[in-house]
């Protein structure tokens, strides 16, 4: 994927600052790293990316598990 690093940043920020995975925030955190011509795809993503996070597969993200708990207790 061509934003694989800005996924994984703006994923993380989102799970670090507890954030819920709103289309609005990701937009957001975003802009800066992708085009603009990408942002809506790249949103879509990411928020499918974010609702399919578990304690399995966070380490794709850069995230510990001791960061990702309190964000999942979120939902």
């Amino acid at each position: 994927m061509k934003y694989r690093d800005a996924l994984i940043e703006v994923i993380g920020k989102i799970v670090r600052e507890r954030r819920r995975a709103r289309d609005e925030g990701i937009r957001i955190d975003a802009e800066p790293l992708v085009e603009p011509r990408d942002l809506p795809r790249f949103v879509e993503v990411a928020k499918r990316e974010l609702d399919r996070l578990n304690e399995g597969n966070i380490a794709r993200y850069r995230i510990r598990l001791a960061e990702y708990q309190p964000w999942s207790r979120l939902a």
